[in-house]
């Protein structure tokens, strides 16, 4: 197609123009100047196709509410838990990366005296520790019972932790997930009042 164009890049052979809209490969170095604002933090079990890492430090145990309907989890204040006992859970939250950054805390269920062989609670933890020192995948395993890592056979390099301090990513993940009073509509609906 002939172009008639009395536009400057009319005026330039196929090579020059393509020259012209080329990408530089130092483009990566023009986002150097800015940094990643971390305003929301999932809390949520690994994807089955994410390869991702688990910070060896950072944890926190607490009790959480699963609202399967809603498909939200709720924090609960370890005063308020009492209160609806019979569906606090205790978990442990690991804080995780993915490769393509984004962070997330996974909730692991901690293990009960009446489930010692949950192998589920016990091979999220098991995959959670080999996390700490390699990339990894979790996918459920029906057949098996419990959850199965696979460790990436690439070098996939050392994860990018957030610059975040740990309590205030704690903080942003919940935001609108914390239990911290007897009023709260969470408590107010699991205890039958309007």
């Amino acid at each position: 197609m002939n172009v008639t164009d009395a536009s400057p890049a009319a005026q330039l052979s196929d090579e020059e123009f393509l020259a012209s809209v080329r990408l530089d490969q130092s483009y990566a170095e023009a986002t150097q100047g800015v940094r990643r604002v971390l305003n929301t933090v999932p809390i949520r079990k690994p994807a089955k196709t994410d390869f991702f890492r688990v910070h060896p430090e950072h944890m926190l145990d607490c009790s959480a509410i699963e609202l399967k309907e809603e498909r939200e989890t709720y924090f609960v204040a370890p005063a308020l838990a009492p209160l609806v006992a019979e569906f606090c859970e205790p978990v442990r939250l690991r804080l995780c990366v993915t490769r393509q950054g984004v962070v997330f805390l996974w909730p692991i269920k901690l293990p009960r005296d009446e489930r010692r062989g949950d192998e589920w609670r016990k091979s999220a933890a098991e995959a959670a520790h080999l996390g700490e020192t390699r990339w990894i995948r979790v996918a459920a395993d029906m057949h098996l019972g419990a959850y199965q890592a696979f460790e990436a056979v690439a070098d996939l390099g050392e994860p990018k932790w957030p610059d975040e301090p740990w309590p205030a990513i704690v903080r942003i993940a919940f935001r609108d997930r914390y239990i911290g009073a007897e009023d709260h509509a969470v408590i107010r609906q699991l205890r039958g009042h309007a």
